[in-house]
């Protein structure tokens, strides 16, 4: 199991909701003792999280192919030039593998985009502009997706991915999310061509339970063609 030397360094980023809530808020670590952990105010597409001493939240902190996931309660807040939030050190941290998530070997075609961290947690992406270059998944679950590419990108990169999924009723769905490079490797043999284990990191719990579904019943589907051949 990881230290929380290990988990909470200084510029770590984090990612943050309230309890009960859906939709995580980014900001990074910025102060370690052995009484709270000290952040910046998180964010989310330009709005600002404003947190209470009291208030119960949930957090998680990606490290190469797992993320740990923990619950903290507010202690309060510390004015260090910037405006800083304190939370308690959490008792209890949970690793979850990606690989947990049920995984299937598909291709789709994948859109997808760098993008730039800028400042506290800011990102820069055009997320409707055409300066999107192409791949396609190897295989995807609820947690990420292994991708090939044609461009060699960096491990812990950003990216902004678009992909389509069908539904029950075989409708196309687009999902948008944002993830993170966790893994990279040249593919053997095939000219500029490079295998990318991307875990989602911005992606609402409807759009991954979505994915979880479809990748159900495409095992199902690839079960029954299996029994029947």
């Amino acid at each position: 199991m990881v230290s929380t030397s290990e988990l909470f360094k200084i510029n770590a980023k984090m990612d943050i909701k309230r309890e009960g809530e859906r939709v995580y808020f980014k900001t990074s670590i910025q102060e370690v003792t052995d009484e709270y952990i000290a952040i910046h105010v998180p964010s989310h597409q330009g709005r600002e999280m404003s947190l209470e001493p009291g208030d119960y939240v949930n957090a998680r902190v990606f490290m190469e192919d797992a993320q740990y996931v923990f619950n903290s309660t507010v202690l309060g807040r510390k004015k260090d030039r910037v405006l800083l939030y304190k939370l308690s050190i959490p008792s209890n941290i949970k690793r979850v593998q990606m690989r947990d998530y049920v995984r299937i070997k598909i291709q789709l075609p994948v859109k997808y985009k760098v993008l730039e961290e800028k400042g506290n947690n800011e990102e820069s992406s055009d997320e409707k502009g055409d300066k999107f270059e192409s791949a396609y998944t190897v295989d995807i679950s609820g947690g990420g997706m292994q991708m090939v590419v044609s461009k060699p990108l960096e491990v812990k990169q950003r990216l902004y991915l678009k992909f389509k999924i069908s539904d029950l009723k075989k409708r196309d769905i687009e999902i948008a999310a944002k993830a993170r490079v966790v893994r990279r490797e040249q593919i053997f043999g095939g000219k500029n061509k490079w295998s990318l284990g991307v875990a989602f990191e911005d992606i609402s719990e409807t759009q991954r339970d979505l994915i979880i579904a479809f990748v159900f019943r495409k095992l199902i589907e690839q079960r029954r063609l299996e029994v029947e051949s």
